[in-house]
């Protein structure tokens, strides 16, 4: 079975009638780019070396002569300013010794590095109980967030509960979070780097508090379209001009659902209807992409039974697939067939994943139909809009409790985890036709319900369209076949969600290049290692490229929480 496609998930209508054009997006891990925006509004992006003590920098002077990167020679150079760099330079391969190394003497134990979690762990926290957390910036390149946690934990040898983030990132790209561990120290973490490979950690503090999700304010993204055609320049940018000033529809992006063989929307259906057995046999169906070695596990275990080899062929980042065949496991003959069980194995944060994807998916097809058949200038007899303000949580999501693990954005704050008062005055209100007729309220007030037991319904046709969405599904959206509550509808908080999202301080530039692979925007580790940035030569106003150049055009914007930076760049350019 093929990934879902836009229209597969409801995805059906544009915010704007622009023309479109033809682009490639993602070819580069550089393409694009997500930095994370704290609460404070500050963009955690470069890993600030002026920060780091003696012990953080040798790590990164360790990273940095891997034998997987050019031969380099790295030195320290504190300038006048206060500022403190790493300078790189060529450094010429040794030649091989042929002494042997020296062991330790007999009954000596080997010093463990500091990040390999050997340290005794019954010392007292140096930092006080007031400051249990070391919070820090983790960059990750090609990873979605649980599997980079997940290899963090191995390297640290911590517990489960040890990390903690805001929100998942997005696998293909180069993306930066915060993320706090619980009593861990900021040198293990520093010297954890040389071990890491895809993964780098910086801008260590110890805080009171662990990171929860939604606490932050949202992403900035730097997103580039290559290889454009179909449309002039000038009409390239006259449809990111149109974007700027109308926004776009707030889809639930691709990565929402999946890019296995059965989406996560469809595994969701399963679950909600109590069909384990199948479940269980979608989320290991995998993806067609897999490497061959992933895909033979999968079939040993889906064709034979073999949850040995299963677990053996599988890699680490398949969290959910390894949980469930665990259990299977360590059940034996009697659990083999507790199918329920081995799905309550699985990551809370995972699991719930597929039934918040059903959701999504529901609220997308009402959102084509609102769009469609009410058109998006305004808000309309019927809709809904939030009390308390023009944008009084300041989120793509109010009151949604939201989990997503395979997103390019975030999750935010689960309903139950906001403040009560909060909770109160961000009560939905229904259009009246007299406030409809005034034009009273923006289109970019009106919200959509994800179902739960919590909200209520646009109060025209678009109501019903949840309905019939979810017959589609076989979902009974008043009540589950069974006492789960992790996998019903009617036991979820439900949310609100804004249908449109302009970004107002989106810019733009276009970029003519040569080489269709070279590299167009510079990454935080790029900045780290003092890499120059790549050479690129941007198009002014009316300026024609050359007649061979290829075109590119290069976002960048600010996005609230769960709101989907690849629905502004491939459903409303459209590309």
């Amino acid at each position: 079975m093929e990934p879902p496609t836009e229209e597969d998930v409801g995805i059906a209508q544009f915010a704007s009638a622009a023309p479109g054009f033809d682009g490639i997006l993602k070819q580069r891990y550089s393409d694009f780019i997500v930095n994370e925006i704290s609460l404070s509004g500050q963009v955690q992006a470069e890993l600030n070396v002026s920060s780091f003590d003696k012990m953080q920098r040798t790590a990164v002077h360790q990273f940095l002569r891997r034998p997987s990167l050019p031969q380099l020679e790295s030195n320290t150079v504190a300038h006048e300013d206060g500022s403190t760099v790493i300078t790189l330079f060529h450094r010429p391969p040794k030649q091989r010794s042929n002494k042997k190394r020296k062991q330790p003497e007999s009954g000596a134990p080997a010093a463990p590095w500091p990040g390999s979690g050997h340290a005794d762990t019954r010392a007292p926290w140096a930092h006080g109980s007031a400051l249990r957390y070391c919070r820090f910036v983790m960059l990750k390149e090609n990873l979605d967030t649980p599997a980079a946690l997940a290899i963090l934990q191995r390297t640290l040898r911590c517990g489960k509960g040890t990390l903690a983030v805001a929100g998942n990132k997005d696998k293909r790209g180069i993306t930066c979070q915060h993320v706090t561990a619980c009593r861990v120290e900021a040198e293990r973490l520093a010297a954890a780097n040389v071990h890491l490979r895809n993964l780098q950690l910086g801008d260590f503090e110890y805080v009171p508090d662990a990171m929860r999700l939604g606490m932050l304010r949202g992403n900035r993204f730097e997103i580039t379209l290559r290889a454009l055609s179909g449309a002039s320049p000038g009409a390239v940018a006259e449809a990111a001009e149109t974007l700027r000033a109308r926004g776009f529809i707030n889809y639930f992006g691709l990565q929402r659902f999946g890019s296995g063989c059965s989406s996560t929307h469809r595994t969701g259906a399963l679950l909600l209807r109590g069909e384990w057995r199948e479940a269980v046999r979608a989320i290991m169906a995998g993806r067609a992409s897999e490497r061959p070695e992933a895909a033979e596990a999968r079939r040993a275990y889906l064709d034979r039974g073999d949850v040995h080899a299963a677990l053996a062929g599988l890699h680490r980042g398949a969290v959910a697939e390894r949980a469930i065949l665990e259990s299977l496991r360590k059940g034996g003959k009697a659990g083999a067939k507790n199918f329920l069980g081995a799905l309550l194995a699985v990551p809370r944060n995972s699991r719930i994943m597929f039934v918040h994807a059903v959701q999504s998916y529901l609220w997308n097809c009402a959102a084509s139909h609102r769009a469609r058949e009410y058109g998006l200038d305004g808000a309309v007899a019927g809709d809904l809009v939030l009390e308390g303000g023009d944008d009084p949580a300041g989120a793509g999501d109010v009151l949604d409790e939201d989990a997503s693990a395979c997103g390019d954005e975030t999750e935010p704050m689960e309903a139950d985890s906001l403040p009560q008062a909060l909770r109160q005055a961000l009560k939905a209100h229904v259009v009246t036709a007299v406030e409809a007729a005034a034009r009273r309220y923006s289109i970019v007030r009106v919200v959509l319900p994800l179902p739960g037991a919590d909200v209520v319904y646009p109060e025209h046709a678009t109501a019903q369209v949840y309905v019939q969405a979810a017959a589609h599904l076989g979902v009974d959206m008043e009540a589950a076949p069974h006492a789960q509550r992790d996998f019903s509808l009617a036991g979820a908080p439900g949310g609100y969600r804004r249908l449109l999202h302009r970004p107002a301080d989106l810019a733009f530039r276009l970029l003519q290049y040569s080489d269709p692979d070279q590299c167009l925007a510079a990454t935080d580790l790029d900045k780290l290692r003092g890499t120059a940035p790549p050479p690129v030569s941007v198009l002014g106003p009316g300026e024609q490229p050359m007649k061979s150049a290829l075109l590119a055009l290069q976002l960048v914007f600010s996005l609230p929480p769960s709101t989907y930076a690849t629905m502004l760049g491939m459903a409303e350019l459209p590309v």
